[in-house]
C-alpha cells in the first residue's frame, strides 16, 4: 500500500497584532484613569492652572514627563520608578507617580513679607502747660481796710472813703496780670465802677493790693460784700471773697477850729473856778463784727471853765476827726481789725476859757472780751 505522504505541520509565529493591540488597550485604560484620578483630586483641591502632562505609551516602558523648573521652585522633582526590562509596565503606578511628579513640580508659594510698622513718634510734654494742669489756683483776702490805716474797717454815713484790699497768693499757679478783681454778691457799697485790673503777674505766696473808691450806706451798722478774681473769658478764679465794712453816724467827720475865747469883762459876774481840763471814759458792751471788733465807750469832758466842750476823737486819716458837742456822755464806738488794740488821740476844747487838753485812748480787746479776743 502506498505509504501516505507525511502530513506536514507548519507552526505560525504568533501574530504580533495581538500583542500590539493588548498595548494599545492598556495605554487607553490608562488613560482613563489618569482622567478618573485628575477628576477627583480636581474636585477635592483648589483649581490650579498648572497643565496636566500627557503621558505616551510605549512598548516597553511608561514615558515620564519633566517638570519644567520655575524661578520659585526650591524642590528636586524624584524620578518615577521604571519596570525592569521584561516586565509589564505598571500603567496604574505610573500615572500617579506623574500626578506626584507634577504636584512636585508646581511652584512653592511665597508668603507676603509683613509690614515693619512706623515707631510712633514721642510726643515732647510742654513742661508750661504740664505745670499749669497740675498746680493749683487759690486766693486769699489778707485784710480790707478803709482809708490808708489797715486798723480802719470803717467810715461815716453817706461818705466817700478809699476801700482797700490786700490779696495773696495761695496756690501754687502764679496769678496773671490780666485778672480783674469784681463784686459778686452783697453791699455794694454804691461802687458803679468796672472790674478792677490785677495789674501785674502775682507769683506764689505774693501780695498785691488792690484799691476803689466806696460810699459808706446810709444807716449805721456793719455791711459784707463778696469779691472774685476773673479771667479775660469771665471764667472765675480761685474762691469768692466776703469782707465787711461798718458805717457810723458822726457828728461831723470834719474837725471844726476852736472858738474865739470871748473878751473878758469887768463886770460883777461871778468868778469861774478853773480847773485841769480833761476826759473821763468808761466801757459798754464788745461784739465782734466781721473780721472787726468794736466796744461802745462813753466819752465825758469835765473841767476847765466848766463848758461847754467839744471833743474830737482823732480816728480817720489825713488827720480828720468825728466830733461831739454834747450831750453828756457820748456815745462812741472804738473798732479795730480782730485782735489788734484800738489807740487814737481824744482831744477837749474848754469853749469857756478856749483851753485845750489831749490824751490817746487805748483799748485792749484781749481785757474787755471775756477770755480774750478770739480770730475769726
Amino acid at each position: 500500500a502506498p505509504v501516505p505522504a507525511e502530513t506536514a505541520v507548519v507552526t505560525l509565529p504568533p501574530r504580533r497584532g495581538s500583542r500590539l493591540y493588548g498595548a494599545v488597550g492598556l495605554v487607553v485604560l490608562a488613560a482613563i484613569v489618569i482622567a478618573a484620578v485628575f477628576i477627583i483630586r480636581g474636585a477635592n483641591q483648589p483649581q490650579q492652572e498648572t497643565p496636566i502632562p500627557a503621558v505616551a505609551a510605549a512598548d516597553t516602558a511608561t514615558a515620564t514627563p519633566t517638570p519644567q523648573p520655575t524661578a520659585t521652585s526650591t524642590q528636586t522633582p524624584r524620578a518615577p520608578e521604571t519596570a525592569a526590562p521584561g516586565e509589564t509596565p505598571d500603567v496604574v503606578a505610573s500615572a500617579v507617580a506623574a500626578i506626584e511628579l507634577t504636584r512636585e513640580a508646581q511652584p512653592t508659594s511665597t508668603g507676603t513679607p509683613t509690614r515693619t510698622p512706623s515707631p510712633t513718634p514721642t510726643i515732647t510734654p510742654d513742661a508750661t502747660a504740664a505745670f499749669l494742669n497740675n498746680c493749683t489756683v487759690s486766693v486769699e483776702l489778707v485784710d480790707a481796710y478803709t482809708y490808708q490805716n489797715r486798723s480802719f474797717s470803717s467810715a461815716p454815713i453817706d461818705s466817700r472813703f478809699p476801700a482797700n484790699w490786700i490779696l495773696r497768693n495761695s496756690g501754687t499757679c502764679s496769678l496773671a496780670a490780666d485778672l480783674t478783681w469784681r463784686y459778686v454778691d452783697g453791699e455794694t457799697f454804691g461802687y458803679t465802677g468796672g472790674p478792677i485790673p490785677l495789674g501785674q503777674a502775682v507769683p506764689e505766696g505774693e501780695e498785691v493790693t488792690l484799691t476803689a473808691t466806696f460810699v459808706a450806706p446810709d444807716a449805721p451798722g456793719s455791711y459784707d460784700s463778696t469779691w472774685q478774681l476773673f479771667d479775660p473769658a469771665d471764667n472765675p478764679v480761685g474762691a469768692p471773697l466776703t469782707f465787711s465794712f461798718g458805717a457810723y453816724l458822726p457828728v461831723t467827720a470834719t474837725p471844726t477850729a476852736p472858738p474865739v475865747p470871748p473878751t473878758p469883762v469887768a463886770t460883777a459876774t461871778p468868778e469861774v473856778e478853773i480847773t485841769e481840763l480833761n476826759y473821763a471814759f468808761e466801757f459798754g458792751a464788745c461784739e465782734y463784727v466781721g473780721a472787726d471788733w468794736r466796744c461802745l465807750v462813753r466819752l465825758t469832758p469835765y473841767g476847765g471853765g466848766g463848758g461847754p466842750y467839744t471833743l474830737f476823737v482823732y480816728d480817720q486819716p489825713a488827720g480828720q476827726a468825728t466830733e461831739f458837742r454834747g450831750p453828756w456822755p457820748a456815745n462812741y464806738f472804738a473798732q479795730a481789725r480782730r485782735c489788734s488794740a484800738f489807740n487814737s488821740e481824744i482831744r477837749v476844747i474848754d469853749d469857756a476859757t478856749g483851753t485845750g487838753f489831749s490824751r490817746h485812748l487805748y483799748v485792749d480787746p484781749d481785757v474787755q472780751f471775756p477770755g480774750g479776743c478770739t480770730l475769726p
